[in-house]
């Protein structure tokens, strides 16, 4: 009898770790992912070339598609998807995940990673709306894109901010 209560209780302590495994350790996983992936892809958009480019851009989308199907409300991943597509010179596919970020997450560099995507893409129009919804949280993202959209954007950025600064006032 005691061997048998002794089997059942290392058997649930198995059960438990097990479950605790499976419920934990994915997310341990994507959260790894996402520190090797963020830094890999910054070092990709600025220096990356070629085959190689490709492959680790490959990759770190394969890991970001895996952990946004575990966790599809991790917005910070769909971010980092939406920058290894773009790396792949997919811009529909990069814009749409910063779409899918966008719903979860209102965050200013989304729309200035939307910017860079529509400007590459010679949506100008489009870019300057997203630049400049950016530029309203922090001006400082007027810096992602070149003359003569950087200093129209600042501008309009600018008479936004005297603007809601005169309405509060009242």
């Amino acid at each position: 009898m005691r061997a048998l209560r002794s089997f059942i209780a290392v058997s649930l302590v198995a059960a438990t770790l097990v479950a605790i495994a499976f419920r934990f350790l994915p997310r341990i996983q994507c959260n790894l992912e996402k520190g090797r992936i963020n830094a890999d892809i910054r070092d990709l958009l600025r220096f990356g070339v070629g085959d190689l480019r490709i492959a680790r851009a490959t990759r770190n989308a394969e890991a970001c598609r895996r952990c946004t199907e575990l966790y599809p409300q991790d917005y910070e991943m769909l971010i980092l998807l939406g920058m290894n597509e773009r790396a792949l010179g997919h811009p529909e596919e990069s814009l749409r995940a910063y779409r899918r970020a966008l719903a979860l997450n209102e965050r200013p560099e989304i729309y200035g990673h939307m910017a860079v995507v529509e400007l590459q893409q010679g949506n100008v129009a489009a870019a300057r709306e997203h630049l400049l919804r950016a530029a309203t949280f922090s001006v400082v993202f007027t810096a992602l894109v070149d003359e003569p959209l950087r200093s129209e954007v600042y501008t309009a950025a600018m008479e936004r901010h005297e603007q809601l600064r005169r309405n509060t006032k009242k």
